[in-house]
């Protein structure tokens, strides 16, 4: 099912994940913070709640399985701000550090599909250019 969080939901998530220490440093709590970004409107508190993730996000150090690079989907509805570009930016150094056997031709489809209506800025550049080099090696 798929639920679509207020903006109070968010400001109370990104207090959360604010007040911890931690990192998220298994790789899939990237993916579970990824995904439910995909119901959601971009809005000033989804951007507040994506600046707070970026840091964590950071943290991990494990690689990425297929199952979080497909939750990449997630950023569908992120419009293109500094934010975004940040997380962009991060998640294209995941994929380039990525194994081959982690990028499927489905997690990288749905890699694409995230990025979709953000504009083409540096980062998202990074990001597609990280994606067809992986495309490649299929």
């Amino acid at each position: 099912f798929r639920v679509r969080f207020s903006s109070k939901h968010f400001l109370y998530l990104t207090h959360c994940i604010q007040a911890s220490v931690a990192g998220l440093k298994r790789e899939r709590s990237v993916g579970k913070a990824l995904y439910p970004l995909y119901q959601q409107r971009y809005t000033s508190a989804v951007r507040t709640f994506i600046q707070a993730l970026v840091p964590k996000i950071a943290k991990c150090t494990e690689p990425y399985s297929e199952r979080t690079f497909i939750a990449f989907q997630g950023m569908r509805n992120l419009g293109t701000s500094p934010a975004t570009n940040s997380l962009v930016q991060l998640l294209a150094s995941k994929i380039q550090e990525s194994e081959h056997e982690q990028c499927t031709g489905r997690a990288l489809n749905m890699m694409v599909y995230g990025v979709q209506r953000m504009d083409a800025s540096e980062a998202t550049m990074v990001y597609l250019r990280a994606v067809a080099e992986k495309l490649q090696l299929l």
